[in-house]
């Protein structure tokens, strides 16, 4: 007998969603993927998505959904978009919120880009709190960034399990506008289980191979009216907002439900089924099965030996929903961790960039089951105990 199939709780790419292979499937069947990508069908499914996204997520109609190849071009999109170059008179930077690799990837493309950038840092494994999130650093230089034109926050950090709470998103995003900034969020780990809420934010992006469940290849970007009307201002001041692919063209052929060059077609269609079974199951409920899966995966780390969370038990706002970020409690490798797990039939992801082998990243995303989730934490205790014992 075959060995079962393996239980892939890794961060992104993850386990796909029962529903992809049959929608996958049956787009493929249909022809979907030789269809003209200006074509009255493509068109159809592109609507279809957007739609079903509008009613998983809330996102108002006036927001433009905008296709792309990934968040890190999300990320590239507006910084080139609304931000003048360094060389700019009078140049506004952007803010960074900074606290783990994803938001230091925002902050490092707007430097590439040449688009002046300031980063307010909280130590790794931390969220961020309303109340000094926009403190200008005391090092910017003198008058940068008051205010800033566009504030930057990764909501769900996947490199370390810290989150920042949608209730201080919502309230971050307030703050930022009523200072004439625009606002940028990463929901790559967070979206669809998170409760950001769209309408106050101006561009909010992710990709589609974490909490939806699907293969790579395919970023999405909900923009906001403002975005779109501060890259035709700079624009219209002759300044640059992107090459071939810009803001503007993008919004411009949502709006007939196209895209700016030819897309991925199968996985647009293929996005659109997985929010339709996310939205069957309801957004609430969504949550509230991720928050329980989250907690009974915190109580199995609590049993086993030498593994302690990256961020705290005394942080519980601020850990993750759907990572969990584990680290040696003696600062050893948790490779034989990892590979214990894999034994069991559970592939699990070291830590992410400089010391890796020191840490492991457990998703808990929707596309994996309630059974697959509690196989996981049953297998945590075992794993360390087994990975323990071997290094006596």
């Amino acid at each position: 007998m075959p060995p079962p199939p393996l239980i892939r709780a890794l961060p992104g790419p993850t386990a796909l969603h029962p529903v992809v292979p049959s929608a996958l499937q049956e787009a493929v069947s249909s022809g979907l993927g030789s269809e003209p990508h200006r074509g009255a069908r493509a068109r159809r499914e592109i609507a279809s998505t957007a739609e079903a996204l509008r009613a998983l997520l809330g996102i108002p109609e006036d927001h433009h959904i905008l296709h792309l190849g990934s968040a890190t071009e999300a990320m590239e999109r507006i910084a080139a978009g609304v931000l003048p170059t360094l060389r700019t008179p009078g140049a506004r930077s952007s803010l960074h919120l900074v606290a783990g690799a994803f938001a230091q990837r925002f902050l490092q493309v707007a430097r590439a880009l040449d688009r002046p950038a300031l980063a307010s840092r909280r130590p790794e494994g931390r969220g961020f709190d309303a109340r000094t999130a926009l403190e200008i650093p005391p090092d910017a230089p003198r008058g940068a960034g008051e205010p800033p034109a566009l504030v930057a926050l990764c909501q769900n950090e996947t490199s370390t399990g810290a989150r920042t709470p949608p209730t201080v998103v919502d309230t971050l995003a307030r703050r930022a506008r009523g200072l004439g900034a625009l606002v940028a969020v990463d929901l790559v780990s967070g979206w669809p289980s998170e409760s950001v809420d769209p309408s106050l934010l101006d561009a909010a992006f992710f990709s589609v191979q974490k909490g939806f469940g699907m293969p790579a290849g395919l970023g999405v970007l909900v923009a906001s009216p403002a975005l779109v009307e501060a890259a035709r201002r700079q624009r219209g001041a002759g300044l640059p907002i992107g090459g071939w692919i810009d803001l503007e063209v993008l919004a411009r052929r949502a709006t007939r439900h196209e895209t700016a060059v030819t897309p991925n077609l199968l996985l647009i269609a293929v996005l659109g089924r997985v929010a339709e079974a996310y939205l069957e199951e309801g957004r609430e409920a969504l949550a509230a099965r991720m928050e329980a899966r989250a907690r009974h995966l915190r109580d199995a780390v609590r049993r086993a030996p030498l593994l302690r969370p990256v961020v705290p038990d005394s942080l519980e706002a601020e850990r993750s929903r759907t990572i969990l970020a584990l680290e040696g409690s003696r600062g050893q490798s948790l490779a034989p961790v990892r590979q214990a797990l894999l034994e069991e039939g559970i592939q699990v992801a070291a830590g992410y960039g400089e010391g890796a082998d020191a840490r492991i990243r457990i998703a808990n995303y929707p596309s994996l089951s309630d059974a697959e989730m509690e196989t996981v934490a049953e297998g945590i205790p075992k794993a360390a105990e087994r990975a323990a014992g071997g290094a006596e």
